[in-house]
């Protein structure tokens, strides 16, 4: 089930980025009102980053047939008490970052 290998990256590559994520996301969310901070948010961009991992390549741009996959596995893996609805933008976020981190190589 690829629900797994997104909710696990296995940490290594996570710990590459998580600095360069966080910096990243910590920009955005100062001029977002009621964004989550850090330590909410960083399940659901690890989330996001893990799966750019596994579907960038296959989905560069985030898509509806996209979604729906990510919507089920968030709620089948369930990290956190936070629903799809609740992180979608946040894991959208990071999937964004971990695309253009695969276009760019590490940073």
């Amino acid at each position: 089930m690829e629900t797994q290998r997104v909710a696990s990256d296995g940490g290594r590559t996570w710990d590459r980025v998580k600095d360069a994520v966080r910096a990243n996301w910590e920009s955005v969310r100062g001029s977002t009102k009621g964004a989550m901070a850090w330590r909410e948010a960083q399940v659901a961009l690890r989330f996001g980053y893990s799966a750019a991992q596994w579907y960038g390549r296959r989905h560069p741009v985030w898509a509806a047939d996209l979604e729906a996959r990510l919507a089920a596995e968030w709620q089948a893996y369930r990290p956190d008490d936070h629903s799809w609805r609740d992180v979608r933008e946040i894991v959208l976020h990071g999937y964004d970052f971990g695309v253009s981190m695969r276009r760019s190589g590490p940073r």
